[in-house]
């Protein structure tokens, strides 16, 4: 758009078409899901109102994310309704983690030593530790069973040393002179290691291996879309 090889009309009309088809693919799936897909669409629509707000921004793209696994698990839970209290212990950091990178992505044009001493720097790194380990609750509540076999332990385990090298990698760049652009994008794929490492403790291995398909094709495409 900053280009100008897309027109903001343009843009507009393919974003609203996308909202529109999510909307209808919802209704047709679960209808039951609407009232929380319409929350998801409120909260799209006040980001790009809000975006430039150092509070709202943050805030909103976390509900943002937070909302997606609770969509999810609505629409895919047609004879009974969603654990809430296990969906919580997984949207819960997963917004906990988005909050703290939108807070660095904030300082993007921040130079090395002012992210040294800003504040959202040791704030995201601290909301990264929790989001990650968060869902290890679920083990220590008994709201989930142990990992059943040596290799589910090796998946997860596998899944957890990608959310920390993502993670260590992204620490590296922000702390360097224009570094937070490409920091934050190591972030955004951590993300989908986290979704990984979640849904190998839910007992779905091969849903795990296609985030962690999301999560290396997202670090491929970012070596020539920037992500922030």
């Amino acid at each position: 758009i900053v280009s100008g090889r897309v027109g903001p009309n343009a843009a507009l009309a393919l974003g609203m078409a996308l909202l529109a088809g999510g909307v209808m693919a919802l209704m047709a799936a679960r209808p039951v899901a609407i009232p929380w897909v319409l929350l998801l669409l409120s909260c799209v629509m006040a980001y790009n109102l809000l975006h430039r707000s150092d509070a709202a921004g943050p805030l909103l793209m976390a509900c943002c994310r937070a909302l997606v696994p609770v969509i999810a698990a609505i629409a895919c839970s047609p004879e009974r309704q969603p654990d809430w209290a296990l969906l919580a212990m997984f949207a819960l950091p997963l917004g906990a983690y988005t909050f703290g990178i939108s807070l660095v992505a904030r300082q993007e044009m921040a130079g090395a030593v002012a992210m040294h001493r800003s504040y959202a720097l040791p704030v995201a790194v601290a909301l990264a530790a929790v989001a990650t380990m968060a869902p290890l609750g679920t083990l220590a509540l008994r709201m989930l069973p142990p990992l059943p076999t040596a290799g589910a332990t090796a998946g997860y385990l596998l899944c957890m040393s990608m959310v920390a090298w993502l993670l260590l990698r992204g620490l590296k760049r922000m702390v360097q002179p224009g570094g937070v652009p490409a920091g934050v994008m190591s972030g955004i794929a951590g993300g989908a290691a986290i979704d990984a490492a979640s849904l190998m403790l839910l007992g779905a291995p091969a849903l795990s291996v296609l985030a962690l398909g999301a999560m290396a094709l997202t670090v491929m495409l970012q070596r020539r879309i920037a992500g922030s």
